[in-house]
């Protein structure tokens, strides 16, 4: 009885032994995937975390953006009365040129200051003053030049095809809205006769 009572203590200690190694794995798994979802976590709170000025900077977005729909909307609304399709469209290439000029440069560096990652890897969106601006400016031109981009030169470059090819828009919508509305004209004139 001795023997047999050794053999099975002997194989519970065996056991307990392995289910004491299984749980040590476990808990360090589960140590990794807490530090991986903590790390996880801080990223999600870094991109919601704007900075005082870039936040104050959105809401002057925002206002621009709510009066340039009312200025579309009341654009709109002449348009359809006027029932000209050709107008109507021309019209809101302009608007829609313009605003598009007006707002696609601050947009780009919104987007640059909250997403992009300077060339020495700090996050745009924790950087402020011109430290913030330069990197974004960079970042925009495809990274500083050490690094093989455009730099800030390429940088100011986007923001000035971005803010002018609106406004190329809206004068070739312009040229295009009075061509139409001439040949119309033309066209009535020659209905008459």
């Amino acid at each position: 009885m001795k023997k047999d009572e050794f053999i099975i203590r002997w194989r519970l200690r065996i056991a307990f032994f392995k289910v004491k190694c299984k749980i040590k794995r476990v808990n360090k798994k589960i140590l990794r995937l807490n530090k991986t979802l903590n790390n996880i976590q801080k990223l999600f709170e870094n991109i919601r975390n704007i900075p005082g000025e870039k936040r104050i900077e959105c809401e002057g977005f925002k206002a621009r953006k709510t009066d340039w729909e009312e200025v579309v909307s009341g654009i709109e609304q002449h348009i359809n009365n006027t029932n000209s399709k050709g107008l109507r469209v021309g019209f809101l290439g302009v608007g829609a040129g313009y605003a598009f000029s007006s707002l696609a440069p601050s947009a780009a560096m919104g987007i640059a200051s909250t997403f992009g990652v300077s060339s020495t890897g700090t996050a745009i969106s924790a950087l402020s003053g011109v430290a913030a601006k330069s990197a974004a400016l960079a970042w925009l031109g495809g990274g500083s030049l050490l690094v093989g981009g455009g730099g800030m030169a390429l940088g100011n470059t986007v923001l000035f095809f971005l803010g002018i090819g609106g406004k190329i828009f809206s004068v070739t919508s312009f040229v295009a809205c009075l061509l139409y509305f001439t040949k119309k004209c033309f066209d009535k004139k020659r209905y008459k006769k």
